[in-house]
C-alpha cells in the first residue's frame, strides 16, 4: 500500500496562502480502480479516477491535531453504508475539487448490515505533513482515538429500548389529536402531535396535508435513522396505500408501519389509531367487546327490611351489587342463581339497593385464588365447625326460617340456603327450638 501528497494541492495551498485562507480538506472518496497495483509508487500528478470508478464518497468525521506539522483526518464507514469494493482512497476539498493525498490498497468490501447479517464498519485516516500544518489548516482539536467499533452494542442496546417501549405501548400508540386525519372537502389532514409506533417515540412537527384519497389507507412510517458518528433519531414520515407491512429500507434502516385512518370510496374517513398506552387500549376494547355484547343496566330498590334475597326482573348471570353507595363482594357477601341476588345478611329497612346487570365476569369482585380465598376458606371451616358445635343458650334459632347465629350475637344471621348459595358448601346444623 502506498500514499502520496499530490502537486494538485501544493498548488491549493499557495493559492490558500496567498488569499490569507485557511486549507479545508472536507471530503473523501473511494473508488474502484481496474488493474490498480498498490504495490507501485503513486505519481504526484494523479487525479480523481474516471467517475464510474468512484463507488462513495463521504465527509469527514473528525480532523485532529498531532503536532504543529501534522494533521490528521478520519472518515468512519458504518454497518449503514456498502455494499462496495475499493482500492483507491483520495482526500480532497470538495468545492474545488483538489485531491491533496491518495492512497492506494489492496481490494477490500464494505458491507451494510441487511437481512439479519451484521454489516462491517471501517474507518480510514490520513495525515498530511508539512511545515506549519496545523497553523495552516486552523485545526486545533488533539487527535482522538476513532477506530473502536461499539456499532452492535449501540444497536442492542437501541433495540432493547425499543422493545421496552412496545410492553408499555404495545405496537402503536397515539396520544389526544396527535395524527388524527380529518377531512374537509377534498382535503385530509394528518395532525401533528406524538405517537409510538414500532417501539420507537416520534413526533409530526407539523401537520401534512393529503388531497382526493379514495379507497385507501393513511399510514404512519417510523424508522430510527442515524450514522455511526451522528445522534440517532425516529424520522416520521406518512404514506398511502393498503395493507402495508414493517420493512427495511435499502439502507438497512427498519420502518415500522401503523394505519392511522382508512377511506373509503366515497371519501368518509374511519379513524384506524390504538388510543393511549398498552393498559389504557385493553381497558378500551374491553369496553368495545362487551358493548357490542350487552347492553349494562340499572335496578334500584330500597328496602323494606329482612330481604334475604333480590329478584330483579331480567336476565343475567352475573352483577355488581351497591348498597348504600357501597359495592359488596361477589361470591362472598351475595351471590346470582336463576335470575336472584342472593344476600349473605339481611337488608335493613330503608337500605338503599343497585343492582348494575349484564356486567363482565372481570368487573366483579369475586375472590380468586391467593390469599382472600385462603382467608375464605379458613372462614368457612371455623363456621362449620362452630355451627355443628351449638348448644343450649349459644345457639339461637328463628324456627321456621331455619337461621343460625354465631356465638351469642344475635344480630348475626345466615341460613343454611343463603350458604349453601354463597360457599357452596353443605351446613350441618343441630335445630333446637327456642
Amino acid at each position: 500500500m502506498s500514499s502520496v501528497i499530490t502537486l494538485e494541492f501544493e498548488h491549493y495551498k499557495a493559492q490558500e496562502a496567498a488569499t490569507g485562507k485557511p486549507i479545508i480538506l472536507d471530503e473523501f472518496v473511494f473508488a474502484l480502480v481496474p488493474n490498480l497495483d498498490p504495490k507501485k509508487p503513486i505519481e504526484r500528478t494523479e487525479q480523481l479516477p474516471d467517475v464510474k470508478h468512484i463507488v462513495h464518497r463521504q465527509a469527514i468525521n473528525k480532523a485532529g491535531l498531532v503536532s504543529e506539522n501534522a494533521v490528521a483526518y478520519s472518515v468512519t464507514l458504518g454497518t449503514e453504508i456498502g455494499d462496495f469494493e475499493f482500492n483507491w482512497i483520495g482526500l480532497l476539498n470538495k468545492a474545488s475539487q483538489s485531491v491533496a493525498m491518495i492512497t492506494h490498497a489492496p481490494t477490500q468490501k464494505k458491507l451494510r448490515t441487511q437481512g439479519g447479517q451484521q454489516g462491517n464498519v471501517l474507518t480510514r485516516s490520513f495525515l498530511l505533513e508539512f511545515d506549519g500544518a496545523a497553523k495552516d489548516t486552523a485545526i486545533n482539536t488533539t487527535a482522538e482515538t476513532w477506530q473502536i467499533d461499539f456499532t452492535a452494542r449501540l444497536t442492542g442496546i437501541d433495540e432493547v429500548q425499543r422493545l421496552i417501549n412496545t410492553d408499555s405501548y404495545g405496537e402503536a400508540a397515539f396520544f389526544g389529536s396527535a395524527f388524527e386525519v380529518t377531512r374537509d372537502g377534498e382535503q385530509y389532514t394528518v395532525n401533528s402531535g406524538l405517537a409510538y409506533v414500532g417501539g420507537l417515540r416520534g413526533e409530526l412537527a407539523k401537520s401534512q396535508v393529503f388531497n382526493k384519497l379514495r379507497d385507501t389507507h393513511i399510514y404512519a412510517d417510523f424508522s430510527y435513522q442515524g450514522n455511526l458518528l451522528s445522534q440517532w433519531q425516529t424520522v416520521v414520515k406518512l404514506t398511502t396505500g393498503n395493507q402495508l407491512k414493517h420493512y427495511v429500507d435499502t439502507s438497512g434502516y427498519a420502518h415500522f408501519v401503523c394505519a392511522i385512518a382508512a377511506i373509503d370510496k366515497t371519501g368518509s374517513v374511519t379513524d384506524l389509531r390504538p388510543q393511549g398506552a398498552k393498559w389504557e387500549q385493553s381497558i378500551a376494547q374491553i369496553k368495545q367487546q362487551y358493548a357490542l355484547k350487552s347492553e349494562m343496566k340499572s335496578w334500584r330498590y330500597v328496602a323494606k327490611g329482612n330481604e334475604s334475597s333480590l329478584t330483579p326482573n331480567e336476565v343475567f348471570q352475573h352483577c355488581l351489587l351497591f348498597i348504600n353507595g357501597l359495592e359488596q363482594y361477589a361470591n362472598y357477601s351475595f351471590a346470582v342463581e336463576n335470575n336472584t341476588v342472593y344476600l349473605a345478611e339481611p337488608l335493613l329497612k330503608d337500605d338503599h339497593i343497585e343492582v348494575l346487570i349484564n356486567v363482565p365476569v372481570i368487573s366483579s369482585r369475586a375472590l380468586h385464588a391467593g390469599s382472600e380465598t385462603d382467608v375464605l376458606r379458613n372462614e368457612v371451616e371455623a363456621l362449620r365447625t362452630t355451627v355443628k358445635n351449638l348448644k343450649g343458650k349459644d345457639f339461637i334459632s328463628a324456627d321456621s326460617q331455619n337461621l343460625a347465629a354465631i356465638g351469642s350475637d344475635e344480630n348475626i344471621f345466615i341460613s343454611e340456603k343463603q350458604l349453601q348459595h354463597i360457599h357452596d358448601i353443605e351446613v350441618e346444623t343441630t335445630i333446637k327450638g327456642k
